[in-house]
């Protein structure tokens, strides 16, 4: 059985999201955070979840917590404040915690911390375990695993409202960095033809596999792994990609090689000193920029290929 080691942030001093992102980028196997926020801004369709028991269960400020496999405590400490430090989130000794963890401590316990999330009008996420006998054409059922991607992260919700504006029925679509598979569902779901669903971790194709069996009727997902979109040589409607911005930079060219002309490109996990590098990146490839939207520090963008295209109030 493997160890773990489990880092834990407190969040005094920065965003819970940009500290799990942080963590993401070292190498975490997968993150939760403990937010008694997020359970408090649930719509009442999704019945009454706090309860005494449940407040108990949070600490005052929001807790984030990474999980390293097969290294040392000291060198994850060494990673760990190089990686923040270079972040502009320096560490103090009061912030964190680090210590070993078995495996199946976490890969379950990770789970009471999981509620439905509502990421429009009419599309929620709820959990795998909370599935109901009768399904709901407008739920997506969704077990994360040790994939990114529960559909709490603004970066999703702000993808999925441009999902809804610029997916029409009948589009291809290509997902990238797909995580759980939560934006290859939402396209099925949109009345996307062809989905297909790609991620650089061979680890996480098991998972997206299994939420897709989580939700019958979607039977045109395709998963696959891949480093972003290298080797691909097929042209789709949309593309979508909500990943850090590192990651988001070298990408554009390669999708404007995989895109119909006009064809839609959405990016997200666009941390606010990213945006300006992102909109220029993108003018640069040919790219016209329709709409973009902002959740605190994160922004998505909605994106078309093809200057020619533009119309007048576009950027």
């Amino acid at each position: 059985m493997a160890t773990y080691i489990e880092v834990v942030i407190e969040c005094r001093k920065w965003q819970s999201e940009r500290v799990s992102d942080e963590l993401l980028a070292l190498g975490s196997a997968g993150t939760s955070i403990q937010d008694i926020q997020d359970v408090l801004d649930l719509p009442r369709e999704f019945g009454e979840w706090v309860t005494d028991d449940l407040l108990k269960r949070y600490p005052k400020y929001p807790l984030v917590h990474g999980y390293f496999a097969d290294e040392a405590l000291t060198d994850v400490k060494k990673r760990l404040e190089q990686q923040f430090l270079k972040a502009g989130m320096p560490l103090e000794a009061a912030d964190y915690t680090i210590h070993p963890l078995e495996e199946t401590d976490w890969s379950e316990n990770w789970k009471q911390y999981y509620r439905p999330v509502r990421l429009s009008h009419w599309l929620a996420i709820v959990p795998a375990w909370e599935k109901q006998a009768n399904d709901d054409p407008n739920t997506i059922y969704l077990n994360p695993g040790m994939a990114f991607g529960t559909g709490s992260h603004p970066t999703t919700r702000l993808t999925v409202n441009l999902m809804e504006i610029a997916l029409k029925p009948g589009d291809t679509m290509i997902d990238v960095g797909t995580g759980s598979g939560i934006l290859a569902l939402v396209g099925a779901k949109l009345g996307a033809k062809e989905v297909y669903a790609y991620d650089y971790d061979e680890s996480v194709i098991d998972t997206v596999h299994e939420n897709i069996q989580l939700n019958p009727g979607i039977t045109n997902i395709t998963v696959g792994q891949k480093d972003k979109l290298n080797g691909v040589t097929q042209q789709v409607d949309m593309i979508t990609a909500n990943i850090l911005a590192d990651i988001l930079l070298p990408l554009i060219p390669e999708a404007a090689n995989c895109l119909v002309d006009d064809g839609a490109l959405l990016l997200s996990g666009i941390f606010r000193d990213q945006f300006e590098p992102i909109m220029a990146a993108l003018k640069a490839n040919d790219f016209y920029v329709l709409e973009y939207r902002r959740a605190g520090d994160w922004y998505a963008i909605y994106a078309r290929k093809g200057r020619q295209y533009r119309p007048k109030d576009s950027l």
